[in-house]
């Protein structure tokens, strides 16, 4: 089971690191994929989380 505080992405707003406690909303898109919605709590923006430095 995951953490809430594992890293998820980042805002690409404000380039806060999210984690699965932000999550809003977890779905499968058209091609099959995972995608999210994340609330960031810096900016207070719903964003599609993007990879950190990490994730690369």
């Amino acid at each position: 089971m995951s953490s809430t505080t594992d890293g998820i992405g980042r805002c690409p707003e404000c380039e806060t690191v999210l984690t699965r406690f932000h999550i809003l909303l977890e779905y499968e898109n058209a091609d099959g994929e995972d995608a999210i919605w994340a609330d960031c709590p810096n900016c207070g923006t719903v964003v599609h989380p993007e990879p950190t430095d990490d994730d690369t």
